[in-house]
Parts: structure tokens; sequence; C-alpha cells
């Protein structure tokens, strides 16, 4: 079992341990991703009443993670290694009403000594750090799946896209072919 399918095949985190190592080469679930300016998912009017939860911000100088406005984990851009942004499909339906899959960003943090794997509802967050892959200082952003190839700012149309061209094909011959379950979560 390859290090990723092996993060994939244990339950994530839905908040920061106080062991931190224990996030290391795991899945977390976020509730926001801050990029400069930018939130994701949008949470538009109602913002101000989301604070709480796992935060990751994301700027220039490095990746913050935050839970409920504590900082646990800071990597300062001189420290990062790798980023990689990919897809993971999901059929839960906690989010949205839908009778498709949805899909969520993967963030895949690698510094030399640490591999994370930061997880948010929705492609915009995804879409948007591939379309600006130098947003961390001195680290160039990797689009395995070629995210970038879909067109739009609303998460809606975005993963309409990804399921027009088939979550299958963006991961077919890929490091991230374990990841097409097509079992949705209800049955």
């Amino acid at each position: 079992m390859s290090e990723i399918s092996n993060a994939f095949s244990t339950p994530a985190w839905g908040s920061v341990p106080e062991n931190i190592l224990l996030l290391n080469n795991r899945v977390m679930d976020v509730k926001t991703v801050k990029v400069n300016e930018n939130t994701f998912p949008n949470q538009g009017m109602f913002a101000h009443l989301f604070k709480k939860g796992v935060l990751v911000s994301i700027e220039a100088n490095g990746i913050q993670l935050k839970q409920d406005g504590n900082l646990k984990i800071d990597l300062k851009s001189k420290d990062l290694k790798r980023l990689v942004i990919f897809l993971d499909k999901s059929y839960a339906q906690n989010q949205l009403p839908t009778n498709g899959p949805r899909y969520r960003t993967v963030i895949n943090i690698q510094t030399k000594a640490d591999n994370y794997y930061w997880r948010v509802f929705g492609v915009h967050a995804g879409k948007y750090l591939v379309d600006h892959p130098n947003v961390v200082a001195g680290v160039h952003i990797e689009d395995p799946m070629n995210i970038k190839q879909f067109q739009g700012n609303d998460d809606n149309e975005l993963m309409k896209q990804v399921s027009k061209l088939g979550y299958k094909s963006l991961v077919k011959e890929t490091e991230f072919e374990f990841l097409d379950k097509d079992t949705p979560f209800h049955k």
C-alpha cells in the first residue's frame, strides 16, 4: 500500500489532535481554506458565523493550521518541499442535497519531515490554488489531475464539470486511482 493510499485508508481527523504528530500521513478535514483574502468554500454574508473549526491559511510566507482561532501548525515557505493539489470524491451529503458525488480539494503539504493531507469541501479552493501556482513564495503548486482545465468560480458549476468529464478520467493511471470509489455513502 502506498503512503497516500495508507493515509486515505484511515478515518480523517475532524479536529486537531493534542499530539500534532498524529496528523503526519493522515487526512485532516478542514472547515475553511483562506488564500490571502479569498475564503473557500465561500460562506458569503454568513462568514462571521463560522469562525470556529479548523482553518488553513495560505499566504506568501507559508501555511498555517488553526483551530478555533488558535495556531496549531506554522509552516514557513522555506521549509516546504512540495504542495500537491488534487480532488477526492464523496457521496456523503452533509453539505448539499444532490444525487451525484461531491468533490473535495486535498492540499498535500510536504516538508522534509512531515506529510499532511488537508481536505476542504468543494473544487473551488483547488481551482484557485492551481490557477495561482506561486501563491506560496518559492514553492510551485503541482496539479497532477489538471484541475486547471475546469472553468468558473462557482463550486456547483466546477463539480458539474468534474462529473461531466468523469472522476475516473482524472485519476486513471495515477497514484490517485484508488480514490475512484463508486459506492454511494448511503448504500
